[in-house]
């Protein structure tokens, strides 16, 4: 009797031990497809998310490129969302070539190149000093400086544009003017935006201020320390060391710089009336093309009508914004490099 009973006790043990390893074996198969409906839903959340913002960006630019290569029956066929029923390659290239004589393309963007380089290479060289100073020495009321710098950035350009431009417009030299009877105007030039570059008050001068102070505040005081054993001058510290280092932060800078000063419309429009700039052609371009239009100008090629304005202003569009993206095309991974690491940090 006990040895029968010692097997039944056994065989009970073995079947509780059974039943709960496989409970306990549902339970991870149940955890486990939890985690795997979690991941799912999330990825497919994710998925639909950046989707949806992507669409949201780049809805303007499909619209720009689908506009720019329809004729005039694909415009006012109800049919025709997306993709042109009617147009051809010859019709794409009489657009093309009617908005580059629109816009003046190559003469514009060819001054529009030399005005960006100008005021790029300034406002690089003045954020790269003032960053340095600000991050480096320590003088009186340094706190109250950067404060005016993080002004610069939170107060809109709109607020200090008449005093500039009454500054500029009547620029006198700590009142030597004034006594000398000389009157002198900066206006109609490119040295407001010039001198606004080059003492940190151009166009996101503030911004590119504090990338640049928070950049040198990363690089190891030893450089500078070794720099100045072997007897380099602050300024020689400066452009042989700090200005070298710094490759990727200026990089961020000077590419922020190009593109918001290819797009600026408020300096080049207070401070210059002239359309010699290529994105204020493509402002002009509407009333530039109806002023045409209503002369009976020849100076289509084509026969053009009213209808077509919509056409050429969305390609004047297309080729206007066409530099900015051959430019991210081709410095893409310098420029996502120098974001994610901005050079030698402690």
């Amino acid at each position: 009797m006990k040895k029968g009973s010692s097997g039944h006790d056994e065989g009970a043990a073995l079947r509780k031990t059974g039943g709960a390893g496989m409970k306990a074996k549902n339970r991870n198969k149940a955890m486990l497809w939890r985690r795997r409906g979690k991941r799912i839903f999330g990825g497919a959340f994710k998925l639909i998310l950046i989707t949806g913002i992507c669409f949201i960006i780049l809805f303007p630019m499909f619209l720009m490129v689908s506009s720019s290569v329809k004729t005039v029956d694909d415009m006012y066929d109800d049919s025709v969302v997306w993709v042109t029923k009617t147009t051809s390659l010859s019709k794409i290239q009489e657009n093309i070539a009617d908005s580059v004589r629109l816009l003046d393309y190559l003469p514009s963007i060819g001054r529009t190149g030399v005005y960006i380089l100008i005021m790029t290479s300034l406002q690089v060289l003045s954020s790269c000093m003032i960053g340095y100073g600000l991050a480096r020495f320590n003088f009186r009321f340094k706190n109250l400086v950067f404060s005016f710098v993080i002004l610069t950035i939170i107060i809109p350009p709109f607020t200090t544009i008449l005093p500039t431009y009454l500054n500029f417009g009547n620029f006198n030299l700590f009142g030597l003017f004034d006594v000398l009877g000389i009157k002198f105007s900066f206006l109609e030039t490119h040295w407001p935006s010039a001198l606004l570059s080059a003492t940190g008050f151009g166009l996101k001068s503030g911004l590119f201020i504090f990338i640049m102070k928070q950049f040198f505040e990363g690089v190891p005081k030893e450089l500078e320390e070794a720099a100045g054993l072997d007897g380099c001058s602050a300024f020689g510290t400066f452009a042989r060391i700090m200005v070298p280092t710094s490759g990727g932060a200026i990089l961020t800078v000077s590419l922020f710089s190009i593109v918001w000063q290819y797009s600026d419309t408020l300096y080049t429009t207070i401070f210059m009336s002239r359309n010699d700039l290529l994105i204020k052609q493509l402002y002009s371009i509407h009333a530039k093309f109806n002023f045409l239009i209503n002369m009976g100008s020849v100076f289509f090629p084509t026969n053009r009508t009213a209808a077509d304005g919509t056409i050429l202003i969305q390609m004047s569009a297309l080729l206007t914004i066409l530099p900015v993206l051959v430019m991210y095309i081709v410095l893409q991974k310098y420029f996502v490099e120098s974001i994610s690491r901005t050079g030698i940090v402690e």
